[in-house]
């Protein structure tokens, strides 16, 4: 039997509502759920999941669909092993993502827009890599090797920029 404890998320919208829809999936999608089939939200059971699964569940019945939330394991060593496996290869794409648009970045003078998106990225990645895939230190490492870079450069520019703005008031 597993040894893990998941959250089962069971649901049906209106076929007419395609806004619905694409609402459930960006918040599924964000909470880097995985589906165990069609119509079947899974992730791994913390206090933080199950509230923000109930509030999907909420939310899916105001817009007139059918929800059930379940606690389950599974009876299959194998099984639950996939499964981890599954949110491993998310987390993983969602870090391959990052160092990527870092490495963008680094060929450029980034904006703090950019900064911060690229902060939020891996935010977003580090709190859906639910079985630690062990890049988060060397990732975090980088990045904050980048943000500091950059942020220099931001600060040198917006010195430069007001040495401009006074001369020209000069």
């Amino acid at each position: 039997m597993g040894e893990l404890y998941w959250i089962a998320l069971s649901y049906h919208l209106p076929s007419d509502s395609s806004k619905s829809r694409v609402y459930l999936w960006r918040k599924l999608r964000e909470l880097g759920a995985e589906n165990l089939r069609p119509g079947i939200a899974v992730l791994p059971r913390t206090p933080e999941n199950l509230r923000r699964m109930r509030q999907l569940l909420q939310k899916i019945r105001e817009m007139d669909g059918e929800g059930t939330l379940a606690e389950m394991r599974f009876l299959e060593e194998s099984a639950e092993q996939a499964m981890v496996e599954q949110f491993s290869a998310q987390a993983r794409s969602g870090y391959d993502r990052v160092i990527r648009r870092g490495m963008e970045l680094m060929q450029k003078k980034p904006d703090s827009r950019e900064l911060g998106r690229l902060q939020r990225d891996l935010e977003q990645a580090q709190r859906q890599d639910y079985f630690h895939t062990g890049l988060t230190g060397e990732l975090r490492g980088g990045l904050e090797q980048l943000l500091h870079a950059a942020g220099e450069s931001v600060h040198e520019f917006a010195d430069a920029f007001r040495e401009l703005l006074d001369e020209k008031d000069n």
